[in-house]
Parts: structure tokens; sequence; C-alpha cells
């Protein structure tokens, strides 16, 4: 209700600027939200995009795949670590997460443990704004509006080591933030925990960077439990921090 009162209407953009239709300039200091990291209007970008126009701008993804795509996920396989070799293209973040919960509980069921369905995910974290993916997120300004939502999706207390939940101090803390997942996962019945998903650093609720045993304790927990982990790295992932 307040942006209808005064729309933000953007006209073009150019490396990191924006202008909006009445000429104002403005710094995209957040790259769109995301997308952009090489700028906006990148000769090489729109280069690719129209020779890939030029001969094939739709391929049913449903009945086969294409060249680009097949090229892409072989570039992906090389990047990430260990043994990370498939990869499913999608359209957005939402989606991604969306298909990543759905792939955790597929995955259940077809070795034989169907009751885990449950997602253990953040308070203070964004996943997307489809219904499985919003039902993971932990931000109440933007799942309120849209409750009830969907059941088995359980949430526990981001690592924010400034303004520890648990009024703790780093160090003196057994990593409590870490630890009480394995603590959610068996007052729910390890039995019923499909995936733990969280934001390897998280973004909307804050910049979140957890503590360096903070990840490898949440390995540990899935690996002893037979539960998935599952970072979703729309923020983070390809390049954003500095590094592949």
């Amino acid at each position: 209700s307040e942006w209808s009162k005064a729309p933000l209407l953007m006209a073009k953009a150019d490396g990191v600027h924006f202008w909006d239709v009445d000429g104002k300039h403005y710094w995209d200091a957040l790259s769109g939200i995301y997308p952009t990291s090489v700028g906006h209007n990148n000769a090489r970008v729109k280069a690719a995009i129209h020779a890939q126009l030029d001969t094939l701008h739709f391929s049913p993804p449903m009945h086969g795949t294409n060249s680009v795509a097949v090229k892409l996920a072989d570039i992906l396989r090389q990047i990430a670590p260990g043994d990370l070799g498939v990869s499913k293209l999608e359209c957005s973040g939402s989606e991604v997460t969306e298909a990543a919960i759905k792939f955790a509980r597929q995955y259940h069921r077809l070795t034989g443990n169907t009751g885990k369905y449950k997602i253990i995910s953040r308070y203070q974290s964004w996943h997307g704004s489809t219904m499985g993916s919003l039902s993971a997120s932990g931000l109440k300004s933007r799942k309120t509006v849209n409750e009830p939502l969907p059941a088995g999706f359980v949430k526990v207390f981001p690592p924010t080591c400034y303004r520890c939940p648990f009024g703790k101090t780093y160090g003196t803390c057994g990593t409590t933030c870490a630890t009480i997942v394995d603590d959610v996962t068996q007052m729910e019945d390890p039995s019923t925990v499909a995936a733990v998903l969280v934001e390897p650093i998280g973004h909307t609720g804050g910049v979140i960077d957890p503590p360096p045993e903070y990840l490898r304790t949440l390995r540990e927990i899935c690996t002893r439990n037979n539960i998935l982990l599952i970072f979703d790295e729309v923020i983070t992932g390809i390049g954003r921090t500095g590094q592949m």
C-alpha cells in the first residue's frame, strides 16, 4: 500500500546505475536483486542473448534438453565441490528451493523412508515466494499474510552471534545455534525429518555469517540422522562472495 502511494518506476539501467521515469539517478548497490552481478546493459551478455535467440529461443524441458543447457550443467559440475555433479536448471530462486524440498521428500520415499517429510529451516530466513519455499522461510512480515501455510516445516533460531538468541557468548557457547538442530530433530523424531535447509550466509534477516564450525556441525547432525542438508545459495553462490 505504501508503494502504490509513490511507486518507483525505473526507465533504464547501465552498469551500476538506474534512472527512473523522472530522470532521477540511483546507484544499484544490490545488483538488481542479485542477478546482475556483471552489471546492467553488459555488451557480452546482450550479444550472447541475441545469438541464442537467433538459434533457439525455447526448448521444451519436459521432453528433452538442448546443447546450451548441457554445456551449463557441465560447467556447474566442474565448479561444484566433491561429487556434486548433477544439476536441475530452474528459472528463479523460489523454484530452486521448491524443487529442493520436493527432491528431498521424493528421495526419502524412493529409498524406503516414507515417513521423512519435515523440513527444518531458520527464523529470519528467506527462501522464496512459492508455497513450499515460503513455508520454509522465517520472516514473519512475509509469511503471516499468507498463513495458514502447509504443515511439515519446523523453525530454529539462526546463528546470530552478534545478538545471540540464547544469551550466550561465542567461544563458550558450545555453538548452541547448531547443536539445537539435533535437539529439535530428536524432539520431532528423526524418522520424520527429510532435510535441513539453510542459507550459508543469511541475508534478508540481516547478513548472518555463522561461526566456522556451524555448517560442519549441521553436516554431522544430518549425516547421523539420515537427513539431507540443503544450502540455499541463491544469494551466496556462483562468485557472489568473491570466490567460485
